[in-house]
């Protein structure tokens, strides 16, 4: 998808406030949205979520879009949980080789309770499936990995168990 598309698809979707005009790459322009706030939100740094979101979005992405205050995830969620990308170690010793199986970032995500790694399986099982992967690093919240379709759906899970 080229960057001006869904640039103008997000601020359609914002600056209307529906998502009933996604079609079937709904899923992928949510993805992409995702993606762009967590940019914004590794900009923001010591300036916290709202700055992060303001600078990746407002001005930088579209030109009119305002942030409603009723779309804000309540701060005391967010200050909950912490999260840091960086360059997953798999992925570096492999970087040279025909053989990926990792995703180039792990997502460190932690809270009081504990701490959670976040990464993608490139056609892990060589069945042409990419999946996610969490696995906790700290806090004994669960045993073993999880393995997910979707990003969002193991960030969703990986915050439940954090909250």
């Amino acid at each position: 998808m080229e960057n001006k598309d869904w640039r103008v698809k997000i601020g359609s979707v914002l600056n209307n406030n529906r998502v009933d005009i996604l079609s079937k790459d709904g899923s992928e322009l949510l993805d992409d949205l995702q993606n762009l706030v967590e940019r914004g939100l590794d900009k923001a740094g010591e300036g916290g979520y709202e700055k992060g979101v303001k600078d990746g979005i407002k001005g930088k992405v579209f030109n009119k879009v305002e942030i409603k205050e009723e779309a804000h995830i309540p701060k005391e969620l967010i200050e909950k949980i912490t999260v840091k990308r960086r360059i997953h170690e798999g992925y570096k010793e492999l970087e040279n080789s025909p053989y990926k199986i990792f995703g180039k970032y792990q997502y460190i995500y932690t809270s009081d309770k504990g701490e959670i790694s976040l990464i993608k399986l490139i056609n892990y099982f060589r069945d042409g499936k990419d999946l996610w992967e969490i696995y906790c690093l700290d806090g004994g919240l669960f045993q073993d990995v999880e393995r997910f379709d979707k990003k969002k759906e193991a960030v969703v899970k990986t915050k439940k168990y954090l909250n």
